[in-house]
C-alpha cells in the first residue's frame, strides 16, 4: 500500500487486562509512602486511611477507602465497582449479572 514502515524494537509488554495490573503503572498518590494508594484521576481527591495497597480510577469526585486492604474503587458515571485486587480478574461476572438484571447497554 505504501506510506508504511516497521522499526524493530525491544520494549518490553504488559498485558494490561485487570486493574491490578494497571496499578504497577500507576504512581503513588505519596511518592514517599509506597502504600499509598494507585490513583487514576484526581489524586487529592482520594483518601485512604487504613487502607495499604489500594488502587482507586475515578473522574474527579472525592472517595474515601477506609480500613480496605488492597482495596480496588472504580468510579465511572455508569456504575460504581468496589472489590480486592484479588478479586480484580472476577469483573467479568459483575457484567454478566448485571447484564443477567437487565442492563443491555453493557457490552
Amino acid at each position: 500500500a505504501g506510506g508504511v514502515a516497521v522499526v524493530p524494537a525491544d520494549m518490553g509488554w504488559d498485558d494490561v487486562g485487570d486493574v491490578a495490573s494497571l496499578a504497577h503503572h500507576l504512581v503513588p498518590a505519596d511518592p514517599a509512602d509506597p502504600a499509598s494508594p494507585r490513583v487514576l484521576g484526581d489524586a487529592g481527591r482520594v483518601h485512604a486511611l487504613d487502607a495499604p495497597g489500594a488502587v482507586v480510577l475515578t473522574p474527579g469526585r472525592d472517595v474515601v477507602v477506609l480500613g480496605i486492604e488492597n482495596a480496588v474503587v472504580v468510579d465511572t458515571p455508569d456504575g460504581l465497582l468496589v472489590t480486592t485486587v484479588d478479586r480484580a480478574q472476577d469483573v467479568k461476572a459483575a457484567v454478566d449479572h448485571l447484564r443477567d438484571a437487565g442492563r443491555t447497554d453493557l457490552l
